[in-house]
């Protein structure tokens, strides 16, 4: 009997057990806005901003403080704390500023202030290559 709960308690333990798979869910999600975004109902774009901006937010929080300060304070789950995770998220925030729904405004002056931020994360993975359609946004 022991068996059968030692690799289910220790994957509950483990952050970065479902870190692919996080991805790419993130992934998946950001090619449905991008392909049919307009065709999704309101209500799905306004819960993904509110999802998707807060989680932002908490990463970026969690990059610019001490990792033992932040471990402390709430840090965001293990599987988004991943470079190409960050990545993802930020152009999902993206797709969801260019890509609105009819009835719901995009989060355009929150997105701006957060890809701005991450224009400048520390893992060249995330930063500016990745990131230059901020300039558009910073244009509109």
């Amino acid at each position: 009997m022991a068996d059968t709960v030692g690799p289910s308690l220790q994957r509950k333990g483990d952050h970065l057990a479902n870190q692919d798979t996080c991805l790419a869910a993130v992934r998946a999600l950001r090619q449905i806005i991008q392909t049919s975004g307009t065709l999704l109902k309101d209500d799905i774009h306004k819960r993904l901003h509110e999802v998707v901006l807060p989680l932002c937010v908490r990463l970026q929080q969690q990059q610019s403080c001490s990792s033992n300060a932040c471990e402390s304070a709430g840090s965001a789950s293990g599987q988004y704390s991943s470079a190409l995770t960050r990545r993802e998220l930020y152009r999902l925030l993206l797709a969801l500023v260019l890509v609105p729904s009819p009835c719901w405004p995009p989060p355009l002056t929150c997105a701006v202030s957060i890809l701005s931020n991450g224009r400048t994360d520390r893992n060249v993975k995330v930063s500016p290559k990745d990131l230059k359609h901020c300039k558009k946004l910073l244009k509109m």
